[in-house]
């Protein structure tokens, strides 16, 4: 019987992960197998030949758990299944709060930029440099949309702050 091989799972983006093993001895190939939940029946993912020793699993969903099994074959033999549970990332919560909070189009930019937000919003707008000097600031009242001119500012990356009571979300702006 052959050696059941040792995985380790790492979590390489929000919809990624990455089935890592140390290479069993006699080996012809790997068999990895996938199942969403722990009532699911496993499903085939993939056949590897015995030189490889990792497998990255894409397009999952993000903050989800996966649950994996592995087992090496030889020629007359195998091993025992490996198994290992895993969970893919998650987006940061600012980020996700960005995302829901508002849009900001086009961009890049050339004489003008639009936010647009998911609900109407009170708060304060500010636009800086890469340097830190702020050269746009405006105060918003339950504002759903803003159109910011950009004629006199000189093309290159700002950033656009939002700035809601405690909480300030960004995101960069380029102005050609």
């Amino acid at each position: 019987m052959l050696t059941t091989p040792d995985m380790t799972v790492i979590p390489t983006t929000i919809d990624a992960l990455k089935i890592l093993w140390k290479p069993v001895q006699n080996v012809t190939q790997y068999i990895l197998e996938r199942k969403l939940s722990e009532t699911d029946n496993y499903k085939e993912l993939v056949k590897l030949d015995a030189s490889k020793s990792e497998y990255t699993d894409i397009s999952l969903k993000e903050k989800t758990n996966y649950f994996y099994r592995l087992k090496a074959y030889g020629d007359k033999t195998e091993s025992d299944f490996a198994t290992i549970k895993a969970q893919t990332a998650t987006i940061l919560q600012n980020e996700q709060e960005i995302f829901n909070v508002f849009e900001l189009f086009p961009n890049p930019a050339h004489t003008q930029v639009t936010l647009r937000f998911s609900k109407p919003i009170s708060g304060q707008i500010n636009i800086v440099d890469l340097r830190g000097v702020e050269i746009f600031k405006k105060d918003i009242l339950k504002n759903t949309e803003l159109l910011i001119l950009l004629n006199s500012y000189q093309s290159g990356i700002y950033m656009l702050n939002f700035k809601n009571g405690d909480d300030v979300f960004s995101k960069k702006l380029l102005i050609e």
